[in-house]
């Protein structure tokens, strides 16, 4: 019996030495595994995060515009074409004691009504809002 104890207890003593000896083995293996999965956790951790953020700001731009920004938005750009076209009037008249020939008055109507009728489909537009 005794020596039936010691031939289990010298099996299994190997049997541990030979097991210690692998994972002492694979120790390094499994450390640089251990080590990439955990760099890979944490990049695809910063990933979900940067997909998250695109994702909120991605509904924000897709959402409708409210109406009064618009509104806003479309008065202050009448306004500006509005002024374009006036500053450009008070330079031409400015500079209209000058001779001028038929071709830059020419010139000067043509980018005045331009800025003009931007003003006034911008105005159209925004009356059009406010009536709806």
């Amino acid at each position: 019996m005794v020596t039936r104890t010691e031939e289990i207890k010298n099996s299994l003593l190997s049997a541990n030495h030979l097991n210690a000896t692998t994972y002492y083995t694979k120790k390094d293996s499994l450390h640089s595994l251990h080590e990439e999965i955990t760099n890979l956790q944490s990049s695809l951790k910063e990933k979900v995060d940067k997909f998250n953020e695109l994702k909120t700001r991605q509904l924000e731009l897709c959402k409708p515009i409210s109406k009064d920004l618009v509104l806003k938005k479309l008065k202050k750009a009448a306004k500006s074409s509005m002024n374009e076209s006036d500053d450009l009037a008070y330079e031409w008249l400015d500079k209209s004691d000058i001779d001028c020939d038929a071709k830059q008055i020419d010139s000067f109507i043509d980018t005045f009504l331009e800025k003009r009728i931007v003003h006034h489909v911008r105005a159209a537009k925004v009356e059009r809002m406010e009536n709806s």
